[in-house]
This record gives C-alpha cells, sequence and structure tokens, in this order.
C-alpha cells in the first residue's frame, strides 16, 4: 500500500477570521467546496499541502465535542508544520510587515538550516525554513562517517 499526504486539518475558532490570516499572510489559496453530505468546507493550498480548515463552533455544536486549548510549542504529537522558502530573511521582513507573530529566529540551526517560527491563529505553530538538501538532508548510506543524534 502507497500513502500519499491528503490534508492537515485543523480547528478555527474563527473560521473566517484564519482563513483571511493563511490568505493575507502566507498567500493560502482558500478553496469552498461542498461534501458529499452536503455540508461546505474550507481547504487552504498553500503550494501543495492542504490544510481543511474545520469550524470549532460548528463542530462543538452539532458532536457535541469540547475542544481543547492549544498546548505551547514544543509539544508532543504534532508540534507545527514547516513551510520552506528560497529567502528566510526576506521573509521575515514580508511576515514582519504583514503582522505576523516571529516566536523564533530567523536563526541558523546548522550549516545548510535556517528557520523562523511564527504563530498563527488558535496556537498554531509554523516553520518557516531555507535548506540546502545537498548538504542538510545527505541519505545517510550516501555518509560512510554519518552520525545520529
Amino acid at each position: 500500500m502507497q500513502f500519499r499526504v491528503d490534508h492537515v486539518h485543523l480547528y478555527a475558532a474563527d473560521l473566517e477570521a484564519t482563513a483571511e490570516w493563511y490568505r493575507r499572510v502566507l498567500g493560502a489559496q482558500v478553496l469552498r467546496s461542498r461534501q458529499s453530505d452536503g455540508r461546505v468546507r474550507t481547504d487552504l493550498l498553500i503550494g501543495e499541502l492542504t490544510l481543511y480548515l474545520g469550524d470549532a463552533k460548528k463542530l462543538e455544536k452539532s458532536l457535541g465535542w469540547q475542544l481543547n486549548e492549544a498546548t505551547p510549542s514544543p509539544r508532543y504529537g504534532l508540534d507545527h508544520f514547516g513551510l520552506s522558502v528560497d529567502d528566510l530573511d526576506a521573509a521575515a521582513q514580508e511576515l514582519s510587515a504583514l503582522g505576523a507573530k516571529i516566536t523564533y529566529g530567523p536563526k541558523t540551526l546548522r550549516p545548510g538550516a535556517a528557520c523562523l517560527f511564527i504563530e498563527a491563529p488558535d496556537g498554531v505553530t509554523i516553520e518557516v525554513l531555507v535548506r540546502d538538501l545537498a548538504i542538510d538532508a545527505v541519505p545517510v548510506e550516501a555518509d560512510s562517517k554519518a552520525q545520529t543524534s
């Protein structure tokens, strides 16, 4: 069996405001579609990543679920998702100008990798990174002196 990425699901306290933040700050394409059960869903397309944006208020009402507040990063489980860019400093300036809250960086992590983290609505953490795959993602089999951390 071959698995493929389909989506990452995020719950939003304010669906429209959250969709607008991702559109304005990250250039997400906001897609609305009707599911087979007749409900309208909101997807955010960022590059090849699809974020399914669920309406937390409707979920709580229809299923009787009580959603928990997001815990601060770093955390167990899904901590963040990452978006790559070609120029981290330019991304930092643009994100700041758009009002994004940068919570870390920009900082070089190691040769060939640098990042920053931003806080999105509802406690979502997003990493924005630049990585030189020729030196930062060398397959272990190709590196006879591979070290594990």
